[in-house]
């Protein structure tokens, strides 16, 4: 992570504990945290990812595990594309999709810009 997001994080924390009162900051915090390494681990050769996606998958991660509505996305500025092949509704769990596409074409040409 970088310095920047650091602030960021800890609103994200604070949010979801609001949502699971079972939970403090601190312990959203260190099972964000572990999540983190434990992605970073994983993420070297040909399964590397970039930092940034890293932090954002653990922390949506983190959000799903404790049932709570935090849109870490949305905080970290990111963009997030829905492919949405069968026409639903946008699913209530998870990052709120930024852009909304009817297939990867679509997101292709939506990226190209």
């Amino acid at each position: 992570m970088v310095h920047e997001d650091a602030t960021v994080i800890q609103a994200i924390c604070r949010e979801v504990s609001r949502s699971a009162p079972a939970a403090s900051p601190g312990e959203v915090s260190r099972a964000w945290s572990s999540a983190f390494t434990a992605l970073t681990v994983a993420s070297h050769g040909p399964g590397f990812w970039l930092q940034r996606d890293l932090a954002l998958v653990s922390l949506a991660d983190t959000v799903r595990y404790y049932q709570s509505a935090a849109d870490p996305a949305a905080r970290l500025g990111m963009p997030v594309a829905w492919v949405n092949r069968q026409g639903r509704p946008a699913p209530e769990a998870g990052p709120r999709p930024t852009y909304e596409v009817a297939d990867l074409g679509e997101l292709l040409t939506l990226l190209d810009g």
